[in-house]
């Protein structure tokens, strides 16, 4: 799991930083645009090619006979699902008017096929447990994508830079993955099988994350058509920036675990696989629940250090509500929605999106005319909440995934302690005081954790230190 971690941490290093820097360079209602784009973006590839990514990291099985028909079933599915991408693409070209907008999508569309392109080649070295190569690519794209991002800020193209950006992150990332993978993939007949078995699996997925998708977009768009541009563009600013620290956490985990669960599940190692999950439901909240009380406590310091002035107000007020909101969204999605996948019931959890995607938009449309961006979030909040509970409903009648409860009170309670200590520790404004309060509230949270010896770490530290 570490080395999942630091492949994805370099990644998430740089898009925490290109939060930081176009908030500075753009201003909010340019902003609100590029993330719009994104957004975009975002729905037409997972609607056209998510489906076929989460089919290959489900069927493939390194040293498996099979490996060779999954590569060529992928391709098959992935030069097959261009097709809608292209109409969507159109559609959405002819029915917008302003010039600025078409410009983008015109920059976006390719960005489709370059993102769908590289993700499949991400989840290829994931299943093939080739971290190096896997943080490699990650790293080159990330780095490429902001650095031409605030080149062609400077070359005057505004909320065009950042997509701009991506595009050529993009491609970059995915002339160093290579093609070389991709040699010895069947074809014509052979993968028959395999695509019967992607679009029973991946389909509905699919459909799953486009509902997950308007539950984390549908705000923003909807914000941008009842206030502007601008309230779209504040909120996604602070949305995003935590999202990306908070998920991190979870996809860490979730890269390095879920291969070896389908593997202990495929091979009928039952035991081995709710073992795995046992430990995994515990690291998520080892790391993930201070990070979220110290995003909650800290909000105005990281508004304050990490975004621009005019971005500031907004995100103090917004940060909590965010760091609880994708707290409960990364627990069902990397967690408790094992059950749908394991058991191959992955249309269950388009009912449970589906469910919260309509709450949210409803939600959303009530809300926004009477509170603004603080409606958008609250009603993201409750659908994110609902999702989990309708989750964990729905998946202990397929599969029951485990959770220590006892280790929940523990990360909870250390939290709580790490709180009250970085509240008396009184700091200044600025980077380091932010610094220093956070080294010192994860010093006490960690002693805290070793004290009440989670998952054991007391007790294997004393074995340890008497077996020297």
């Amino acid at each position: 799991m570490f080395g999942y971690f630091l492949a994805r941490a370099l990644p998430g290093v740089m898009s925490f930083l290109a939060i930081a820097v176009y908030t500075r360079m753009l201003d909010p209602d340019e902003y609100g645009v590029y993330a719009l784009a994104v957004s975009v973006v975002g729905f037409v590839s997972i609607a056209c090619f998510q489906w076929v990514q989460v089919s290959v990291l489900r069927f493939y099985i390194v040293g498996s006979e099979s490996s060779a028909k999954v590569l060529g079933a992928a391709l098959f599915a992935f030069f097959v699902s261009s097709i809608p991408a292209v109409l969507a693409c159109v559609v959405i070209w002819v029915f917008l008017d302003a010039p600025i907008k078409r410009q983008l999508i015109m920059i976006a569309a390719p960005l489709i096929w370059v993102q769908a392109w590289f993700e499949l080649n991400l989840e290829l070295a994931r299943c093939r447990f080739e971290i190096f190569r896997y943080g490699l690519i990650s790293a080159v794209r990330s780095i490429m994508a902001l650095a031409a991002g605030v080149f062609f800020i400077y070359c005057d193209l505004d909320e065009l830079a950042p997509v701009l950006g991506l595009v050529v992150g993009g491609v970059v990332g995915s002339l160093v993955a290579g093609i070389n993978v991709w040699r010895g993939a069947s074809w014509g007949a052979e993968v028959r099988d395999e695509l019967r078995a992607f679009s029973s699996y991946g389909a509905p997925l699919a459909v799953a994350f486009i509902l997950a998708l308007v539950v984390s977009s549908s705000d923003r768009l909807i914000l941008a058509w009842l206030i502007g541009e601008e309230a779209a563009g504040l909120y996604s600013a602070s949305y995003d920036f935590v999202w990306q620290v908070t998920t991190l956490l979870f996809v860490a985990i979730n890269l390095a675990a879920y291969p070896l669960v389908v593997k202990a599940y495929e091979q009928s190692e039952q035991s081995v696989a709710v073992r795995q999950m046992s430990q995994n439901g515990s690291l998520f909240l080892l790391l993930a629940v201070p990070v979220t009380v110290g995003f909650s406590l800290l909000a105005p310091q990281f508004a304050e250090v990490f975004l621009g002035a005019e971005f500031r107000q907004a995100a103090a007020e917004l940060i909590p509500w965010v760091a609880v909101s994708a707290f409960f969204a990364g627990f069902r999605a990397y967690h408790f929605d094992l059950a749908f996948q394991l058991k191959k019931k992955t249309y269950l959890q388009v009912w449970v999106l589906g469910v919260a995607a309509f709450l949210n938009v409803v939600l959303n449309l009530l809300l926004v005319p009477l509170w603004g961006i603080e409606g958008a979030i609250f009603s993201t909040f409750l659908a994110y909440v609902f999702s989990l509970g309708v989750s964990i409903f729905l998946g202990r009648r397929l599969l029951k995934i485990p959770l220590s409860f006892a280790d929940l009170l523990k990360t909870a309670f250390s939290s709580c302690v790490m709180a009250v200590a970085i509240v008396f520790l009184e700091a200044d404004a600025g980077s380091l005081a932010l610094v220093g309060q956070i080294l010192f509230g994860a010093l006490v949270y960690v002693l805290m954790v070793f004290l009440l010896d989670f998952m054991g770490l007391r007790s294997m530290a004393v074995e340890r230190f008497r077996g020297r």
